[in-house]
């Protein structure tokens, strides 16, 4: 049965069993998300057996009664929003659906309740729910009745100040500790880091400002026209348009992507424009892990600040395409402040206070008035080796580099498009070769094993396919028709020396001999048989090799970027 995930207004979907359980795995469910098998009736994820076990106290058996039918008694209307530890947004549901949540501790008396167009307001003050709170305390000593007059000022004071004052103390106490912590990490004076906690502190203070709000969100909706996701065979990235036509994202985001074979769209783009783009490689620049792209439109750029000046403290906002399993959270945008600046490869970079996470790579961080400071890049936090803080390329610097592609003749970019198209094919053969040569010696020992114990070699081989299969079928991609295309044109390219295509043919065709291997292993008995299979094996592997390492050094690739 298929199931549906609604998330920030957006559904997703649909979903298996056994998807929804991977998704829990990693947290991207929690038990009050919003399902569906309909995508009209919704309810909390807690009612899915094969997510979250029932409970087993009495107001569940009362609750389960209720969840039998998930239709939730359909004469009810969808009516209801609800808040939860101050996460806003589940909902509509009906009636029931909240009388259940309150039976089983996930609504308490002050969580927040609204319907549509009103204000949210304390559950217990909410007919019919309040009768669930009428309970009776036991007395008070005068002591805790003094002490409960003292705070009945709290109580009085309008919802809406209470919740700011409340987010604003605990964010005041996460930047303190989140930049102590920092401080310690990266040897800061207490001067610096006296400054960094006012400024941070200050920042805070602001949050309760409306305009502040509104600002963002015209921001925001400035924007996210420009930003695109780059989507390709092995995975997705952001980008966002820097010059009409010209698109800026990281290097490392395209690094393994054969970019004739990706794709570029702008999710927040006007229905006219909501198509998809392919991409051509203008220039890489390896130092700032910043690469430009081509593609064909007329969508307006994201202005770069020039000369922006750090302040500690300022609010800005990162915008990309996060992921949930094989979706993509589309144009998802994450607020914070600069927090500090730091010195990587020698290049300045912006340290944020965002989370982000790989699928945020190449997208812009944005200032108030809706213009990028930099771009997001969790490369920099691997180099430096803090993991969980997102840092940016500063804006000047992407100028800077988008001046140096300009500069180049057009037949230097075409190089360029070609160079990443043969260092990506090559990477892709090479990670073929090594996995096929660990499944031959598989083969191999199977079969020296079967004449050493006298046990029939064919069950012996079966029992070695059967183990590989899994592994082997996952790439069988590589023998696609596109990707025998793309090696074809590789080969073909005139932009590359003759030396080079003839080696990277060479390559990939003994790969394919390699294939051939794994396909339709020898199963002779005689020893002697044994020991030819076991030859041309080795003459396999020395042929490729010998292929191999040339090439890998001609084109600056590690071997740990291929070893699986």
């Amino acid at each position: 049965m298929p199931y549906y995930l609604r998330f920030r207004g957006k559904v997703f979907g649909p979903f298996d069993e056994e998807q929804l359980k991977e998704m829990k795995t990693k947290r991207n469910i929690n038990k009050n998300s919003d399902i569906s098998e309909n995508k009209i009736d919704w309810f909390p994820a807690y009612n899915l057996e094969f997510l979250f076990a029932p409970p087993s106290s009495a107001s569940s058996v009362a609750s389960s009664s209720a969840s039998s039918d998930r239709s939730y008694e359909p004469t009810q209307q969808l009516e209801w929003f609800y808040s939860i530890d101050g996460i806003e947004g589940f909902g509509p549901v009906t009636r029931t659906i909240i009388v259940q949540l309150i039976q089983t501790g996930t609504l308490h008396a002050h969580s927040f309740v609204w319907q549509e167009g009103q204000n949210a307001v304390p559950i217990c003050s909410v007919k019919p729910f309040d009768e669930f709170f009428h309970t009776v305390s036991p007395p008070l000593s005068q002591k805790m009745r003094s002490r409960s007059t003292n705070f009945k000022f709290w109580d009085e004071l309008p919802t809406s100040i209470k919740r700011v004052v409340s987010l604003c103390a605990i964010a005041v106490v996460v930047i303190i500790v989140g930049n102590i912590v920092f401080a310690v990490i990266n040897n800061l004076n207490l001067a610096t880091l006296k400054d960094s906690l006012f400024q941070s502190i200050n920042y805070v203070i602001s949050l309760g400002d409306p305009k502040s709000s509104e600002t963002l969100e015209n921001a925001i909706s400035k924007a996210e026209s420009s930003v695109a996701v780059i989507k390709g065979i092995k995975g997705h990235g952001t980008g966002f348009l820097i010059k009409s036509g010209i698109l800026v994202t990281n290097k490392h985001v395209i690094d393994d992507q054969i970019l004739e074979l990706s794709t570029v769209y702008f999710p927040s783009s006007d229905k006219e424009n909501r198509k998809t783009y392919k991409p051509t490689l203008l220039y890489k620049d390896s130092e700032l892990d910043l690469a430009f792209l081509k593609i064909e439109t007329d969508l307006p750029a994201l202005p770069i600040v020039e000369n922006h000046k750090f302040r500690r403290g300022e609010e800005v906002v990162a915008i990309g395409n996060s992921g949930v399993g094989k979706n993509v959270m589309e144009v998802a945008v994450n607020k914070g402040i600069l927090s500090s600046e730091t010195s990587i490869n020698n290049h300045i970079f912006y340290q944020l206070g965002i989370s982000v996470n790989a699928g945020n790579s190449g997208g812009p961080a944005i200032n108030q008035t809706g213009q990028a400071i930099g771009i997001i890049t969790l490369k920099a936090s691997s180099e430096k080796g803090i993991e969980g803080i997102a840092f940016c390329i500063r804006g000047d610097d992407i100028l800077k580099s988008l001046e140096a592609m300009e500069k180049l003749a057009e037949n230097n970019k075409k190089i360029n498009s070609s160079l990443h198209r043969a260092r990506v094919t090559l990477k892709w053969i090479a990670e073929v070769d090594l996995l096929y040569r660990s499944y031959m010696n598989k083969y191999v020992i199977a079969l020296y094993e079967a004449n050493q114990q006298g046990i029939e070699i064919r069950d012996s081989l079966n029992k070695v396919r059967e183990e590989t299969k899994k592994d082997i079928d996952k790439i069988q991609y590589f023998f696609s028709i596109e990707t025998e295309k793309e090696i074809n044109n590789v080969t073909n390219d005139t932009n590359l020396s003759e030396n080079t295509r003839r080696k990277i043919k060479s390559y990939y065709e003994t790969c394919k001999e390699e294939k051939k291997f794994i396909d339709n292993p020898l199963v002779k008995v005689r020893n002697k048989e044994t020991a030819e299979i076991i030859k041309h094996k080795r003459e396999l592997e020395e042929k490729c090799e010998s292929l191999l390492t040339p090439l890998l050094k001609e084109f600056g690739i590690l071997r740990s970027e291929i070893d699986n």
